[in-house]
């Protein structure tokens, strides 16, 4: 089978005044299609700026090497900016963390749901009108007329995301990556549209990279899952094993942080075994 995502040798580096400083080291990944993928580690561990590399947004002055980044089996590693663009949303989308710092606050919701289709799909804009609704309703939106004509302030934080989810799903891609969808949200609405993005991605046979440093969730929702420490994947594997058992120390200290698993008042262990706060990378 051909992997929907291919990245194999990644690595990013940002200048300071010292020179080049390596912040993603010789990353490899392989998501399958139809196949939720987690990528898992603390906060700034390498996580986004593995998944930024793959849709082309690093940030200005970074510097990224990669000896395979393929998707569908095409190579796209060296595609210029304008090229990666046409890649984005009919190839591969990003569901950011944030749904507000996303969405045009000054527009309606409709209208850039529209937009986003008729950039992808060659079709009308009644017809970019019809897919909005479409979409909003498979995300299990009701009222999907009102909220084509509300802006996102109007909408809970639950409700944005399911927009942004009906936004990348509308354009078919083969790819989505989900960078910490779920984490501004009460643990109720976060189910919920976990198991919108489960349940779209198995209806379309989508490929899935989920970035969480929540591994409760990535537990419940995952095929298989790759944890980055210090810019580096430490361990990998099917996500029942590699919960259930762990082999690398780190990926034991970020088991034994969760609150199902320390007592009251314990000291947390993710200084020990290994953990980015020894390693002298990004914390």
């Amino acid at each position: 089978m051909t992997a929907a995502l291919e990245i194999e040798g990644l690595s990013v580096s940002f200048p300071t005044r010292d020179g080049w400083v390596p912040v993603v080291r010789e990353v490899s990944l392989c998501v399958d299609e139809g196949e939720i993928a987690g990528l898992v580690g603390e906060s700034g561990s390498g996580k986004s700026l593995t998944a930024m590399s793959a849709l082309g947004l690093l940030p200005a002055g970074a510097r990224m090497q990669c000896e395979r980044l393929r998707l569908d089996g095409e190579s796209v590693d060296g595609r210029t900016g304008r090229e990666m663009e046409a890649l984005r949303g009919s190839r591969i989308a990003l569901v950011p963390q944030e749904p507000m710092n996303s969405l045009n606050p000054t527009m309606r919701i409709g209208r850039q749901l529209e937009l986003v289709v008729r950039s992808n799909r060659r079709v009308s804009s009644a017809q970019a009108r019809d897919i909005a609704v479409e979409y909003l309703e498979r995300m299990l939106i009701t009222d999907a007329a009102r909220v084509m004509t509300a802006h996102p302030f109007e909408l809970s934080g639950g409700m944005r995301q399911r927009v942004l989810l009906a936004m990348a799903f509308s354009c078919n891609p083969r790819v989505l990556i989900a960078d910490e969808p779920t984490t501004a949200l009460d643990v109720t609405v976060q189910q919920e549209v976990l198991t919108l993005l489960r349940e779209s991605a198995a209806a379309t046979d989508t490929a899935v990279l989920f970035i969480s440093h929540d591994l409760a969730v990535v537990s419940q929702l995952c095929d298989t899952v790759a944890v980055m420490r210090a810019g580096e994947i430490v361990e990998r594997g099917e996500t029942s094993d590699v919960i259930g058992r762990p082999m690398h120390p780190y990926t034991r200290a970020l088991l034994a942080s969760l609150p199902a698993n320390s007592p009251p008042g314990s000291r947390l262990p993710i200084g020990e075994g290994g953990a980015a706060a020894d390693s002298g990378g990004p914390a």
